[in-house]
């Protein structure tokens, strides 16, 4: 059985943050004009990057280009327990972006390198045959894992998440059983995610231009080149 969903287009801004304590953001959260609370417990988030032999999709980002396409498989908790991953593919097109998702619930091997892993994902009888076609011409590029807290409005118009302890890892250098993670230190990424414009979130991100600076960063890029 296929367990798969489309998401409508949605708006995201983000925002790289330098040696900004949660504390001090959730602060200013709770005080600005959206009035944000935490809404669900904070998580790990496991990800998986694909990409072809050219690195189309890193290139395309580098380069700017408005409309472009990632693919990344999304699991939460341990890293090294794969358990209820989602293949996700995520359209891009300026700061509006759609994501469609396919819970797999197959075993994935997980063993010994991220071939294997490839392998059993490409195999999984929770993909149809244009995933899988998709899939054919992708590797996996690179892993990352962060804690994510999780922030919306009263009326759940308006989420904030905020990811701290980003680290990555090279998988065209490494292998899943000897991976060499690299840390970031002090950083925090805020994304903004909302469907529709208005006074409110533009206020928000007023107050929140006012303090930090808006970035186009991308974790997989980002991952990359460190």
């Amino acid at each position: 059985m296929k367990t798969s969903s489309l998401n409508e287009y949605r708006s995201e801004i983000k925002y790289l943050l330098y040696g900004v304590s949660k504390k001090t953001l959730f602060i200013q959260y709770k005080m600005s004009s959206l009035l944000l609370a935490k809404t669900f417990p904070d998580r790990w988030v496991n990800n998986i990057y694909f990409d072809n032999i050219n690195l189309d999709s890193f290139n395309q980002s580098i380069e700017g280009i408005s409309k472009r396409t990632k693919i990344r498989l999304r699991w939460y908790g341990d890293f090294h327990n794969l358990e209820n991953p989602s293949l996700e593919i995520k359209y891009k097109s300026g700061h509006k972006n759609m994501k469609k998702s396919v819970l797999i619930k197959d075993k994935l091997i997980y063993d010994k390198n991220s071939s294997e892993l490839f392998s059993s994902l490409i195999g999984s009888k929770s993909l149809n045959e244009n995933f899988k076609y998709l899939l054919k011409e992708l590797r996996p590029v690179v892993a990352n894992r962060y804690f994510r807290s999780y922030h919306s409005s009263a009326n759940n118009k308006y989420r904030v998440t905020t990811d701290t302890f980003l680290s990555f890892v090279n998988l065209i250098t490494s292998s899943l059983n000897s991976l060499h993670w690299k840390k970031t230190k002090n950083v925090s990424i805020i994304e903004l995610k909302f469907k529709k414009s208005d006074n409110h979130i533009l206020n928000f991100m007023t107050e929140i231009r006012s303090r930090y600076r808006m970035s186009q960063i991308s974790k997989y890029t980002y991952g990359l080149q460190l």
